[in-house]
């Protein structure tokens, strides 16, 4: 269906004149839609701020001023100066485990091999509890009460399970989930699921037990992060932009701005009420603030190379981590060379 769409679009480009440059790019987009991937890095020069040394890093969560930083087989969970000091608690993980996912002081891995979700309490680092959960779930995030929302890259349903694993509810999805995230509000859980096939977002209302709207994410989603009350950011990797939606009632989105080339990873800072997204193209981090009508670029730097994982803490300091071992990079905005764009 896919192709009988375009192909009279790119008929047409060669019976005239030929297309415009933007149409030729939009069309290659259009084609290369779904299953993103980010671009092969060049090598950094001058990184910001500070680098820790580490292998290749895989995916960056923060709960406050806790970090849970996730390499191929280890969850690593502490503050910045605990990574500084190699003193973080270390929790095995499979290699084949999804990304991580931090809510309510709880950070959740899934444990496909056993079956379990397991909840990782921010303060000590230690496992707080081991959900039980069906064979199908790959993809957990917790919710207030030690409950968890789950999903599957192979199904199409969510289930919520209570933190003793009963199965408190369970519906059909639109399609599979890649990326399960939830953040607690005063008067509810939010949660959003991802799959990246479609580079779709939908709305999940566990306590209804139902799904919620679905809206594409450009051409290609990156990562995924919540921010201030409910709003979410994503990275439209393939086409080269930061999508910005709202969850108050229905999924929606709100706002759109370019990026450098192939943004990856995403994040908020509340100190500064900036959205902070990496470019693995260009190798920079760039600050937005989306105050007003039109997000306007406020700070960018230079990051160490493929900068694939994203996190903010809450006193604004990036937290930067390179997915080909060129370490853990952190940046304190107010301390760090800056080009500023007012």
């Amino acid at each position: 269906m896919k192709t009988l769409r375009i192909v009279p679009i790119i008929a047409t480009c060669l019976l005239v004149a030929g297309c415009s440059p933007a149409v030729q790019e939009k069309t290659e987009e259009a084609l290369n839609m779904g299953n993103a991937e980010p671009a092969d890095s060049p090598v950094a020069t001058q990184p910001s701020g500070e680098v820790i040394e580490a292998p290749a890093i895989t995916d960056i969560d923060a709960a406050g001023d806790v970090l849970g930083v996730r390499f191929a087989d280890s969850l690593k969970i502490g503050e910045l100066a605990a990574f500084r000091s190699d003193k973080t608690q270390t929790i095995d993980v499979d290699a084949s485990a999804a990304d991580i996912s931090a809510n309510n002081d709880r950070f959740a891995i899934v444990r496909a091999d056993a079956n379990e979700v397991e909840l990782i309490d921010a303060s000590s680092g230690k496992t707080a509890a081991r959900v039980p959960v069906g064979e199908e779930v790959t993809v957990a995030a917790p919710l207030t009460d030690d409950s968890i929302v789950a999903g599957s890259d192979a199904t199409e349903r969510v289930w919520v399970y209570s933190a003793d694993g009963t199965e408190e509810s369970t519906f059909k999805v639109a399609r599979p989930t890649d990326y399960m995230l939830s953040q607690s509000l005063s008067d509810e859980d939010r949660v959003v699921r991802v799959n990246r096939f479609d580079t779709t977002i939908q709305d999940i209302h566990g306590s209804k037990a139902r799904q919620g709207g679905t809206l594409r994410i450009g051409y290609g989603v990156g990562k995924v992060a919540f921010g201030d009350d409910g709003v979410v950011l994503a990275a439209d990797a393939t086409g080269n932009r930061l999508l910005l939606y709202t969850t108050d009632e229905v999924v929606r989105l709100h706002q759109m701005v370019p990026t450098d080339g192939r943004p990856w990873a995403v994040a908020w800072d509340s100190k500064r009420k900036l959205a902070w997204v990496t470019s693995t193209e260009n190798n920079t981090v760039v600050g937005y603030d989306i105050s007003q009508g039109v997000p306007l670029e406020k700070m960018r730097f230079n990051t160490v190379t493929s900068p694939q994982s994203l996190a903010v803490v809450s006193d604004g300091t990036l937290v930067i981590g390179s997915a080909t071992g060129d370490g853990l990079q952190v940046i304190n905005p107010d301390n760090s060379d800056t080009a500023v764009k007012e």
